[in-house]
């Protein structure tokens, strides 16, 4: 008989402690047992960024041209410029930068930090590693592949680069040099009226001389 009753108790005890559950709804219970994970939405925020920072400045060939990728501080995006390095000087880079952003102020240095000149040509400066200023940010650019042609090929190339230097240093001559170079045809075109007279004389037959 006791052992009866003893299990009675146990069993009214229980009865007693389940009964709290009975009331709550399923999902209340879930809650207790599951509880909730944030939001997909909630984690991106936590990367999410008002202003992306400056990208960096590569510099490769595509499509067989040289193409120079920029990050552009009012337009917060990169932007592509084809580049032609035995055309263009480091002011047509610059001006072409600064035509796409208004608000950019750039420039050019070498390894060393000095400035690169504007008239300075591009296919020069892709011959080393430089450095380019927009505004405050400073990006370094590694000088691009050479990519290896043909011999008859390299040969053309590199009559047709001496060809564009020449161009370039005629373009590019100091006004005293451009006085020296008037300065000497006008020298020129007098000797020749000065020897205009000795060429007629020259011309003469021998007999008339003679007589």
């Amino acid at each position: 008989m006791a052992s009866v009753r003893l299990l009675a108790k146990v069993g009214t005890g229980l009865w007693r402690s389940v009964q709290p559950f009975q009331g709550a709804s399923a999902a209340t219970a879930l809650r207790k047992v599951h509880p909730r994970h944030p939001s997909l939405g909630h984690c991106a925020a936590l990367f999410s960024s008002s202003t992306a920072p400056p990208g960096d400045v590569s510099l490769k060939h595509k499509h067989g041209r040289l193409v120079l990728e920029v990050p552009l501080p009012s337009r917060n995006e990169k932007c592509l410029f084809y580049l032609r390095p035995m055309l263009m000087t480091v002011g047509d880079l610059i001006a072409d930068l600064q035509r796409e952003d208004t608000g950019a102020t750039a420039s050019l240095l070498a390894e060393d930090g000095q400035r690169v000149a504007n008239t300075t040509l591009l296919d020069t400066l892709l011959e080393k590693d430089f450095q380019l200023v927009i505004n405050e940010d400073v990006y370094s650019v590694s000088a691009p592949e050479k990519v290896i042609p043909s011999s008859e090929h390299a040969r053309d190339l590199e009559d047709m680069k001496h060809v564009v230097h020449l161009l370039h240093a005629a373009l590019h001559l100091p006004e005293h040099q451009l006085l020296q170079e008037r300065q000497l045809l006008e020298r020129l075109d007098s000797i020749k009226q000065e020897l205009s007279p000795l060429e007629k004389v020259a011309c003469l037959p021998v007999s008339f001389i003679a007589f």
